[in-house]
């Protein structure tokens, strides 16, 4: 049977390759190497037995006429992995999780970014009353996205609140 390799990774003149099911297997990488050069001389070709894996660089690789000609001859069939995109909220929330990491590490553990904010928009509303701007909205207006800050890392963390006692 014809081991499936993946497409993990493609830019420019490289070319990146996985082989599952030839993973830990030196011979046939080995043999691999042998083919593919045959097949064409690459700027740079790795194989790697330990990760499974094949690395090529060139710049005018047919892909297609390559993928045929290794199946054809019993090497590989090749298959293109299906991107997992992540989405927009994802990608908004992960600078803000590093940022909360940071936060965490330089307080010793005792500050996360929501704690921080909460911080924050508790002060700008305590500064807010002591100015006699009680009519104003900026005082309850922060004290209500503190609130809603505190609950949310609360909910976030299992509603364990004081994470020291386990």
């Amino acid at each position: 049977m014809v081991p499936e390799a993946q497409i993990t990774h493609r830019a420019g003149s490289r070319l990146r390759l996985r082989i599952p099911a030839r993973r830990g297997d030196a011979e046939y990488f080995s043999k691999l190497a042998e083919y593919l050069l045959g097949y064409r001389p690459f700027r740079a070709l790795e194989t790697n037995a330990l990760t499974g894996s094949v690395l090529l660089v060139d710049d005018g690789l047919d892909l297609g006429d390559l993928a045929a000609k290794a199946e054809a001859d019993g090497f590989f069939a090749m298959r293109r992995l299906e991107r997992v995109s992540t989405p927009l909220s994802g990608r908004m929330v992960q600078p803000l999780a590093s940022m909360s990491d940071s936060v965490r590490r330089m307080s010793g553990g005792e500050l996360d970014l929501p704690g921080l904010i909460f911080m924050g928009l508790l002060g700008t509303g305590i500064y807010q009353i002591v100015r006699g701007n009680f009519g104003a909205p900026p005082w309850y207006t922060a004290f209500w996205y503190a609130f809603g800050v505190f609950t949310k890392s609360l909910i976030d963390k299992g509603g364990k609140g004081n994470d020291s006692a386990t």
